[in-house]
């Protein structure tokens, strides 16, 4: 017998698949329109995988084993595709608040996860079923030692581990984040990983004890497949450069054309506009103007301060939206924001809106608002999510008059409307206009004399900002909101950005990687030009921009972000990371805003 003509060869060929196949689940199932086919295809092999793997059962030569192993393998492979396909999942459950408690936690991670956990039960009964009694068991314990590292690695990830490894899931899975945790260890980690070194050791000690040419094959196989699982762990603590599947990550297509295809998914679903601001700024008025100006099918959505609303009978009496929903009550909270998720989806379902306009009310908070949006069963039916900023102008002069709470709205806007100007001069317009891009460089600023502006130049904003209104400014941020619980960071960057670096970058800011995000934006100098990036609602869209004049002073990328919580040197670390021929990025100024 010779381990390197009989063994190793075996072992190196079983490496290559569990890689290979791990690779490939991950590659087609972030693709919607191959997982059909994908589980449909998995699917149909099963029963000739189970009929090899009982008649492998009696067959110890290296090829019945190595046979026990491949269609243990292909069994579990149709746990993991059914799982990522979105086909065998769990139970439809509400989205978790931020601070919810450990135990809700738990209970809500397993009934989401509930007939994904059933389905590996089942299969559990019957490959041990197929597979024990027989003088070949490698395809029982090769299913197994999976299922070990599957709930193990699962364990982990939800009481805390510092690498979420979020990237990995695809677009109908991001809401699981909700249920991970991000801490640089938990106390079950050393109890795994102790079992699994454990069992590796005795399977070690078993290869060299085995007689026979077979049996050394199904011990190294077992061996090597639980040594790929302790390496699974230890990538959920220590940091990496880069990862093992890696490639299966990347599009297939160009990033322009990837691109251009995300635009054309967002742009077929319905957008969402909320038009906030304090009492009395003109929301109402804003919309009333904005209405007969809109070809699409709209529905209206208002939230009124106090028990009967007034703001929802003006819109509806000008008899030009299709759809009005009042929700009464003042602010955007507890059972309200339950509320507005299930207006939304049934307006979804009985009207088929284009666009949803929604209009809190001047106490609402917009990060509550934006909480309710980002519910993991609206995210995936909704399209671009944007937030107008009505501003009073007259009240925005008084000295001192530049709330929290307002300060929030701002940075939150893709759009800020600065009204009643004509009750103001012009200079003090030009000064409150400094301002608000002071607070907020990103957002497109537009003047109105009782909320009228024209809606071509005030919706759909994200992506046709002017180089102009761009241009680089000396003002970083990163502060602290205590009224609101909210931070804002934001910072420039000299140099060209990877798209793939700035995809993994928001893909994380929308699973919560460092820390609950309320809102993100960005613009970005990369290799095929100026790119906007915007994360509103848990919904990450990415677009090109015009070409910048050479008129104009050079270019830098800049970001901001608003937060309940935030790892912003760890954020910070990845965009530079993510920059080609980096230059020094221009450091933040820390300022205390009341």
């Amino acid at each position: 017998m010779s381990f390197w003509l009989d063994v190793l060869p075996v072992v190196v060929v079983a490496v290559l698949l569990w890689w290979g196949a791990t690779g490939l689940i991950i590659f087609s199932c972030r693709r919607k329109q191959w997982r059909p086919w994908v589980f449909g295809a998995v699917t149909a092999v099963q029963p000739l995988a189970f009929w090899q793997l009982w008649n492998s059962r009696e067959s110890t030569d290296v090829g019945g084993v190595f046979m026990a192993f491949f269609w243990a393998f292909i069994i579990w492979c149709w746990v993991e595709t059914g799982y990522y396909a979105g086909f065998v999942v769990g139970r439809s459950v509400p989205e978790l608040e931020p601070d919810a408690p450990t135990g809700l936690r738990f209970r809500r991670a397993i009934a989401a996860n509930l007939y994904h956990e059933l389905f590996i039960l089942a299969l559990s009964v019957a490959v041990i079923v197929a597979g024990w009694g027989g003088s070949n068991e490698i395809g029982l314990w090769t299913f197994m030692i999976l299922h070990w590292t599957h709930q193990s690695a699962k364990i982990n990830i939800f009481l805390g581990v510092s690498n979420l490894t979020t990237e990995y899931l695809p677009d109908n899975l991001k809401y699981m984040a909700q249920y991970f945790t991000q801490k640089s260890l938990n106390s079950f980690f050393p109890f795994s990983v102790t079992a699994s070194i454990v069992i590796a050791t005795l399977l070690f000690n078993s290869i060299l004890a085995s007689p026979t040419a077979g049996q050394q094959v199904g011990q190294a196989i077992l061996f090597i497949v639980m040594v790929a699982a302790i390496l699974e762990h230890w990538w959920l603590v220590i940091p990496m450069q880069g990862n093992v599947w890696e490639w299966a990550l990347k599009s297939s297509k160009s990033k322009a054309k990837t691109l251009e295809a995300a635009q054309i998914e967002v742009q077929s679903q319905p957008s969402v506009q909320i038009i906030c601001g304090y009492l009395g700024s003109g929301k109402t008025s804003l919309i009333r103007h904005l209405l007969p100006q809109l070809k699409d099918r709209v529905a209206v959505i208002v939230n009124d301060f106090g028990a009967v609303g007034v703001d929802a009978e003006l819109i509806r009496a000008e008899g030009l939206a299709g759809a009005v929903i009042e929700l009464p009550g003042g602010c955007v909270c507890c059972t309200l924001q339950r509320d507005l998720t299930g207006q939304i989806l049934k307006l979804l379902e009985s009207y088929q809106p284009e666009r949803i306009i929604i209009e809190p009310s001047g106490v609402a908070g917009i990060e509550e608002i934006v909480r309710a949006i980002a519910s993991p069963r609206l995210m995936a039916r909704l399209g671009l999510v944007e937030v107008v900023a009505v501003v009073d102008a007259p009240r925005l002069l008084v000295p001192g008059d530049l709330k929290s709470f307002t300060l929030t709205q701002l940075r939150a806007a893709s759009a800020v409307v600065l009204n009643k100007i004509d009750l103001i001069s012009s200079a003090q317009v030009a000064g409150l206009l400094e301002l608000v891009e002071a607070v907020n460089p990103l957002a497109r600023r537009l003047t109105a004399v009782q909320g009228q502006v024209q809606a071509e130049q005030l919706l759909g904003l994200a992506e046709v900002q002017t180089a102009q209104e761009n241009r680089p400014s000396d003002r970083h941020q990163h502060s602290s909101d205590e009224e609101s619980g909210l931070i804002s960071f934001g910072r420039e960057y000299q140099g060209d950005f990877e798209v793939t670096a700035l995809t993994e970058i928001f893909d994380r800011l929308a699973t919560g990687y460092f820390g609950p995000v309320v809102r993100a934006k960005g613009l970005f100098i990369t290799a095929t030009g100026r790119q906007s990036w915007d994360l509103a609602a848990g919904r990450v869209t990415s677009r090109l921009l015009p070409p910048a004049s050479t008129s104009e002073q050079p270019l830098t990328s800049r970001f901001m972000v608003i937060a309940t919580d935030l790892a912003t040197e760890e954020l910070n670390k990845q965009f530079e990371k993510g920059i080609i021929n980096s230059k020094v990025s221009q450091p933040n100024i820390g300022q205390e805003l009341n």
